[in-house]
């Protein structure tokens, strides 16, 4: 340890003193410590499951806007351990903050999602993981909007999802047509029109090859066989569904009971493909996010943005209106 002395003069040996004292500690900005650190990267963790679950994803953005709101605040009232504010050290902050935390790394998240989807198209169908979701979405919704006696027949039931699919195709197309850019971007982001892009017959043929699953997945559960075709949930929700029915009714409502089933298969296939991308996303942090970090607060806003404020500044104290600042000041 290594210690001084201070308090009283001694001409023999002016370095000594009666009281030691420790060698003051490296300062340690709290903000920086895992009881408060985790909040900044809470909507990191938004961005990731914001696909199997956007209504917790959402909510995770809130503690990174508290803890970004802490830390600029902290930086503008003090500089390190001592308190001497500046709204300039603050803004540093806040630009550093709403660069990296908000902007940067979710959108690198959001990118390697993004990139995932077109594996999709290496694997046997030829179709993005995105546009199999919508596929797969449209398919629930058709079940869920009262189908019954299409499930009496599978060629109709296979007719009823190509129809409705196509009707969609048009859909989306015609609203590719007339919305604005700022639509037009947002829905490219957001899959709006994935199911109007490329090859149409090949979304078709995807529809119906997985109506054909699902319908032999239904003969199946009809037939009550075993098959490790059709999950345990799967079959225990067909039970299920079908008991209720019959205690309710009086009697069968096979096809309720079917759609119930149906209904979960494609709700689990939607989280298998969800789960793909989340994947990707948590790569792409693992990967780049340190490398994006240090880009955004040693390039980008330590050499880029804080050189322009420098030179703002600079320009600012030449200028008659910093003289009439400084008068309105001093009178006040």
């Amino acid at each position: 340890m290594n210690v001084t002395f201070t308090g009283i003069k001694n001409d023999k040996y002016p370095e000594f003193s009666l009281k030691p004292q420790k060698e003051r500690k490296k300062y340690q900005d709290p903000l920086n410590s895992w009881k408060f650190r985790w909040m900044s990267y809470s909507n990191e963790a938004g961005t990731f499951i914001s696909e199997i679950a956007p209504k917790l994803g959402a909510a995770l953005w809130v503690p990174s806007f508290m803890y970004i709101g802490a830390d600029v605040y902290d930086k503008y009232k003090n500089n390190k351990d001592k308190y001497d504010p500046s709204a300039r050290r603050a803004f540093d902050r806040a630009i550093y903050q709403g660069i990296s935390n908000l902007a940067a790394l979710p959108l690198l998240i959001t990118a390697g999602q993004k990139i995932v989807s077109p594996l999709g198209m290496v694997l046997g169908n030829k179709i993005s993981i995105d546009k199999k979701a919508v596929i797969l979405d449209h398919i629930n919704k058709v079940l869920m909007q009262g189908v019954n006696e299409e499930l009496n027949d599978k060629e109709t039931f296979r007719k009823l999802v190509k129809v409705t699919l196509e009707n969609k195709m048009s859909s989306k197309k015609s609203e590719m047509q007339n919305d604005n850019v700022l639509k037009k971007a947002y829905k490219f982001l957001t899959n709006k029109y994935t199911i109007a892009l490329g090859n149409k017959q090949k979304t078709i043929d995807y529809a119906q090859k997985k109506a054909d699953e699902l319908f032999e997945i239904r003969d199946l559960l009809l037939s009550r066989d075993s098959s490790k075709k059709v999950s345990a949930s799967v079959r225990n929700k067909y039970f299920e569904t079908l008991s209720s029915m019959k205690s309710m009714h009086g009697f069968d409502y096979a096809n309720n009971a079917i759609r119930s089933a149906l209904i979960k298969v494609c709700n689990r296939q939607m989280f298998e493909n969800k789960i793909l991308k989340t994947m990707g996303g948590f790569v792409a942090l693992a990967l780049f996010g340190t490398t994006v970090s240090k880009y955004v607060e040693k390039k980008l806003v330590g050499t880029y943005i804080d050189g322009g404020l420098n030179f703002a500044y600079k320009g600012f104290q030449n200028t008659n209106l910093k003289r009439v600042f400084d008068e309105m000041a001093n009178k006040s």
